[in-house]
């Protein structure tokens, strides 16, 4: 699962740079509602709901899926063998479509989705990783305080904490992480995304 999350979500950042202005430009041509089109939401704020990922849930279980190069851990190809990054006006079409037909507001929509999934998983291992941090600290300051402990041997801990701490800090994402709501919305799906992507990845 990290290495489809990893890897999904450099495909969708590189794919949403060059989305705005085709999305813009498709609905302008077919004349949809631009009120159709999700806004992008700072992931600070609560979006997700049971009702959302079960539609998207039941997305990823379709035969044929557009958006399918999302969930390919292997390789860049996707929908009918073409590159993620293959896409116009008439396949950009197809994926709204196709969001829509699952009752979501259209492609960007289903994007926001699959990337607040991805970002809740990336918290969980950040999460984790801080976890891990604090123990190997705890451990380390504990040996810290030996009182026989020999100079050298406590510069070379010392030198360890300081590393432990600094690492740790510059991986601490606390204040660009997903909300803990849509965190909680993603946990309870974790299991049905996880079985749908199986298909994806054989």
């Amino acid at each position: 699962m990290h290495k489809v999350i990893a890897l999904a979500l450099v495909r969708w950042m590189a794919l949403a740079l060059a989305l705005a202005p085709s999305a813009c430009k498709s609905e302008a041509k077919t004349g949809a509602a631009s009120a159709d089109a999700a806004p992008i939401i700072d992931p600070r704020a609560p979006y997700l709901t049971d009702e959302l990922m079960t539609r998207f849930v039941e997305s990823m279980r379709a035969d044929a899926n557009p958006f399918d190069f999302l969930f390919r851990a292997q390789h860049g190809g996707g929908e009918e063998g073409k590159p993620a990054g293959n896409y116009g006006p008439e396949r950009l079409e197809k994926m709204n479509a196709f969001a829509r037909g699952f009752g979501l507001a259209g492609a960007e929509e289903y994007f926001q989705i699959w990337t607040r999934i991805m970002l809740a998983e990336m918290t969980d291992l950040a999460e984790s990783a801080r976890a891990m941090g604090d123990d190997m600290a705890r451990l380390l300051e504990k040996r810290l305080q030996r009182p026989d402990l020999p100079e050298a041997e406590r510069r070379d801990l010392e030198e360890q904490l300081r590393q432990v701490k600094e690492r740790f800090a510059a991986e601490d994402v606390r204040g660009s992480t997903l909300n803990s709501a849509d965190v909680e919305v993603v946990r309870r799906f974790q299991g049905a995304i996880d079985e749908a992507l199986v298909k994806w990845n054989q």
